[in-house]
């Protein structure tokens, strides 16, 4: 039987795969490669740098001379063709240690490695602190880098490297590639943090800066009682306003933190309690003092009463009444229904003076300590009514020369009488004697006062007073034993006739 080999194609397929294979491979295996030769020599310049301090025991020599010292002077086996140590700003630094391969330059632990000395960059980045700033809230901060803020000339700046730190501690690390501005959030409230920007050149080599920042401190709120919360002077209720610092969530607790509400307006507290308040900056809590409300009664008194006592012109009242949380301070009076009321007082007892004669319809409302009142029931009352005065005359009845009158008057008044049809009124001091008054009857009327009313007595007549001075009495008598000018004759004479 005969054999079939590979076709043209085949081979050409696999041969196309066979290069691929090694056109992906070739770079990785040269850069596993170079790294590890790379590391190696790195690793030989820092062995050669610990050969730097017996080199100076051997020569007696307490540092570095100013030349440095040359890598082919030390005790060491390397394939070294050129370079030494020297000593920059009291640090050990290869300055262009070279083999075949590679060449070394910088402190020994923040090497520099090309393939050409001519390829390192010796200097470090400049930086400007003043093209530097800085801006915070109460949760973040912003660091602000500015055009020229670090410089190199020889091979450029490649990146920035910012780090906030919280003591000795660092929070985060940030890297750009640019200038512009870079912000660390979620940062404690009024806390110092320190900033440091290390920017490197083309180099990997490095320059740092450090500064310190605090984040804003964000005032805590404060409270405003109306009226003032204070455990001598009651309230029937307490308005709380609170002040917040501008620019957050405002929030309140009514429970010492259980539950949170948002502030919208003042708090009307109708008995005791506690409030505290806090805002919120999207990260931190800022809470404030808790702040107790006390010496509240929101609730009227559970009695009000009152006794009286009165005249005919005054109705004097005297009130009580109980509550349950304080006592009664105040009291107020009404003569109408409440229609009215006197002015608060801390006396429990009040008289209306000056009143007419009649009824009155009378309240009472006491206050307790936070100014909660409550009325009693009306009271009908009436004001006491005087007795009209009364009369009585001698002789009764009959002719007689003087007929007296007494007036009987209730006690406590001013009494008065009138004989002229009340025009005047005189004080009655005693029994009126009606004599040579010039006529034969005459009325008398009495009446007593209280200073605000008056009360008559019905008018009372009296009549068959004889005169005792002639009134122009002119008759011619029968009886020549009649004498003209006697009055008592005349009168004789005008009865008969």
């Amino acid at each position: 039987m005969k054999k079939k080999g590979f076709t043209l194609i085949e081979l050409l397929a696999v041969i196309v795969i066979l290069a691929i294979i090694a056109l992906i491979a070739t770079p990785i295996v040269l850069g596993v490669i170079d790294k590890a030769k790379r590391g190696a020599f790195e690793d030989s310049v820092k062995v050669s740098s610990r050969q730097v301090e017996l080199y100076l025991f051997k020569n007696g020599l307490s540092k570095l001379p100013a030349d440095g010292v040359s890598v082919m002077d030390l005790d060491i086996k390397s394939d070294f063709v050129s370079g030494k140590f020297i000593e920059e700003n009291g640090v050990t630094t290869a300055y262009f240690i070279k083999n075949k391969d590679y060449c070394a330059y910088g402190p020994v632990d923040n090497l520099l490695i090309k393939k050409d000395c001519n390829d390192l960059d010796i200097s470090y980045p400049v930086i400007d602190d003043s093209k530097l700033s800085t801006t915070s809230t109460s949760n973040s901060i912003t660091v602000i880098i500015l055009d020229g803020f670090a410089k190199d000339e020889e091979s450029g700046i490649v990146s920035y490297e910012l780090s906030i730190y919280d003591g000795e501690t660092k929070k985060e690390t940030k890297k750009t590639t640019d200038v512009g501005s870079v912000t660390f959030n979620k940062l404690a409230n009024g806390k110092e943090y320190k900033i440091q920007v290390t920017v490197t050149n083309g180099n990997d080599m490095n320059s740092s800066t450090e500064r310190k920042v605090e984040t804003v401190a964000v005032d805590k709120p404060t409270y405003d009682i109306d009226p003032s919360s204070d455990e001598k002077e009651w309230a029937s209720s307490r308005t709380v306003t609170i002040s917040y610092p501008e620019g957050y969530t405002n929030e309140y607790s009514l429970d010492g933190g259980e539950t949170w509400k948002p502030y919208t307006e003042p708090i009307i507290f109708l008995k005791e309690g506690t409030v505290v308040a806090r805002v919120f900056d999207g990260e931190n809590y800022i809470t404030g003092n808790s702040q107790t409300i006390r010496s509240i009664d929101s609730d009227k008194p559970t009695s009000s009463t009152f006794s009286y006592t009165r005249t005919s012109k005054s109705i004097t009242a005297v009130a009580t009444g109980e509550d349950a949380t304080t006592e009664i301070v105040e009291y107020a009076f009404s003569s109408d229904n409440g229609n009215t009321w006197t002015d608060k007082q801390t006396s429990n007892s009040y008289t209306f003076e000056e009143l007419e004669t009649g009824s009155y319809n009378v309240k009472v409302r006491v206050y307790d300590k936070a100014g909660n009142y409550l009325d009693s029931e009306v009271q009908n009352v009436e004001t006491v009514t005087i007795e009209s005065p009364t009369y009585s005359v001698s002789p009764e009845s009959g002719w007689a020369l003087s007929k007296t009158v007494t007036i009987t008057y209730p006690e406590g008044y001013t009494n008065e009488y009138s004989l002229d049809g009340a025009t005047t009124w005189h004080e009655y001091k005693g029994p009126i004697e009606l004599t040579d008054l010039g006529v034969t009857e005459i009325t008398v009327i009495a009446r007593v006062n209280d200073g605000k009313n008056y009360v008559k007595g019905n008018t009372y007549r009296v009549s068959e007073i004889y005169l005792t001075t002639a009134q122009n009495v002119s008759f011619t008598p029968d009886d020549a034993s009649w004498e003209v000018d006697n009055v008592y004759d005349a009168l004789e004479y005008l009865r008969n006739n």
